[in-house]
């Protein structure tokens, strides 16, 4: 595993100093509250380090996981009733 791999620039964090490889993201998590570091945002972003270390994703997968966790905005696709209607060929009432 890479851990040294850079970010092609600095990833601001909530607190600190900005992460500027793979490491200095895992090492932030680590001092995260273990409440924070259980939630769905921080599981996703360090699934998605982990595997840039290993060379099966892209380091903009990373970033862009970091920076969701970071901001805490993972959320789950909303499907409107409208949609759903109409993808199951359904008439409007």
């Amino acid at each position: 595993m890479s851990w040294h791999r850079p970010f092609d620039q600095p990833v601001p964090l909530p607190s600190g100093p900005r992460a500027r490889t793979l490491g200095d993201v895992i090492n932030y998590i680590k001092t995260l509250p273990k409440s924070d570091h259980n939630t769905l945002e921080w599981r996703v972003a360090m699934q998605t380090l982990t595997d840039a270390a290993e060379g099966r994703a892209s380091m903009l997968f990373a970033k862009l996981e970091t920076l969701r966790a970071a901001n805490g905005h993972l959320e789950e696709p909303v499907i409107s009733s409208d949609f759903q209607r109409h993808e199951l060929g359904q008439a409007e009432a």
